[in-house]
């Protein structure tokens, strides 16, 4: 107890040091909670268009071109320049007069994917072909975003056909097919009975 009396102002001085240190820990930890939520909240309202080209599930030489906003905030004002189009005599369909990609699309809330059919009769003479574009957009708070897309057929075509297909729309052909196959059988089946 005497020591504690004989050294009352050194144990004072120690905590006002511990508690200037733990204000300061408890500043810096505060401004790196702000900064994140700041973060979280810019995420929360930023689109981010992407463009990519798939092939259908039921067809490996057709090509569709999808632009697609996987962010979690709407996309305003897109804008397209064509870099570079594609121009064959027939089997395609040019960006350049698709109306999204002339006029533009106002708005593309986060989720949403546009298709637009570009291609078909893709051979090996066409197979490293590319069409190239710029988008840009703004978010709600109007920042402005733009981004450059080289999309090769090659990169895109001949994953093979998954059986059956991943889509409702692809179930519907795929069983349909089946179901067609499985009737010829049962009609040719009817048919040689009826001979003997």
């Amino acid at each position: 107890m005497e020591w504690i009396a004989s050294h009352k102002e050194f144990i004072t001085l120690l905590f006002s040091l511990i508690i200037t240190i733990s204000t300061v820990v408890y500043v810096i930890l505060t401004r790196q909670l702000v900064k994140e939520t700041r973060t979280l909240r810019k995420s929360q309202i930023q689109p981010f268009v992407s463009i990519f080209l798939k092939n259908p599930e039921t067809k490996t030489n057709i090509l569709h071109i999808f632009i697609e906003n996987i962010g979690n905030g709407p996309a305003f004002n897109l804008t397209f320049k064509i870099i570079k189009d594609i121009s064959y005599p027939k089997y395609c369909s040019p960006l350049h007069e698709h109306t999204h990609y002339k006029n533009g699309i106002s708005y593309l809330p986060p989720n949403q994917t546009i298709d637009n059919y570009l291609v078909s009769e893709i051979g090996e003479k066409r197979i490293d072909d590319y069409v190239e574009l710029e988008v840009k957009y703004s978010d709600i708070l109007k920042n402005e975003y733009k981004s450059t897309f080289k999309l090769v057929f090659r990169e895109a075509i001949w994953h093979g056909i998954s059986e059956p297909p991943d889509t409702y729309e692809g179930h519907i052909g795929y069983y349909l097919k089946r179901i067609f196959k499985l009737y010829e059988k049962i009609e040719n089946a009817k048919i040689k009975s009826d001979e003997k």
